[in-house]
């Protein structure tokens, strides 16, 4: 049976159990597990709805992990390794893979990204790291994504933003609509302003067009 779960992207890049796999269904002390180093998520939180099933079924998903030196590290599952620590579980199950580092970001983003966890900023710092640290092309980072070039350029444009600015859009006070209207502004104190207004006044996406338009008019 498919993994669904996975995600389409993700079990293409990861082999199912009919296939050869690296080592079978391990139950692995949770403290000799490490994150992945490439993880782009920053925020863990709103983890008590998974805490409880844990803690009532168990994990019923194996992590998926990488042996290292100095034990293992995330592959997939971050966030029930997270939960399961918290929950109180010494020992989760795992799957062992054998995945370099360009695989183990590239999987990171994709497992994210289909479950639509990472907010937009994490998910632009996460193209930022394929383009820097694998020397990918915007076309290359988009096909290995799943995404079309444009979707990967207009993300990255965000890390252009003040870091206040990206605080706001990573708390969802700013939407990226929103953000897409402000960038029209040229200097960075008048987009501060916009953004601000923005919060304090509740602006659409509409609204704040109609600002930056007066603006620049």
């Amino acid at each position: 049976m498919k993994r669904q779960a996975l995600g389409k992207g993700l079990s293409s890049l990861i082999p199912e159990p009919s296939q050869t796999a690296d080592a079978g269904l391990l139950l692995l002390e949770v403290k000799r597990i490490q994150p992945n180093r490439y993880q782009p998520r920053v925020d863990f939180g709103r983890l008590e709805g998974l805490v409880d099933s844990i803690r009532e079924n168990g994990i019923v998903q194996p992590v998926i992990v990488r042996q290292e030196e100095d034990g293992y590290r995330l592959i997939a599952g971050e966030r029930r390794w997270r939960a399961a620590q918290i929950a109180g579980v010494e020992k989760i199950p795992a799957i062992v893979k054998k995945v370099s580092d360009d695989r183990l970001l590239q999987i990171a983003l994709i497992e994210n990204i289909q479950r639509k966890e990472l907010n937009a900023i994490e998910e632009a710092r996460a193209y930022e790291v394929l383009l820097t640290d694998l020397n990918l092309s915007h076309a290359e980072v988009a096909k290995r994504v799943g995404r079309d070039r444009s979707s990967v350029s207009n993300s990255l444009r965000l890390l252009k933003l003040d870091d206040k600015i990206q605080a706001r859009i990573r708390e969802g006070t700013v939407s990226v609509g929103h953000a897409k209207a402000i960038m029209a502004i040229p200097d960075a104190e008048t987009q501060i302003r916009v953004a601000e207004e923005v919060v304090t006044n509740l602006l659409s996406v509409r609204e704040t067009e109609e600002r930056v338009a007066s603006l620049l008019g």
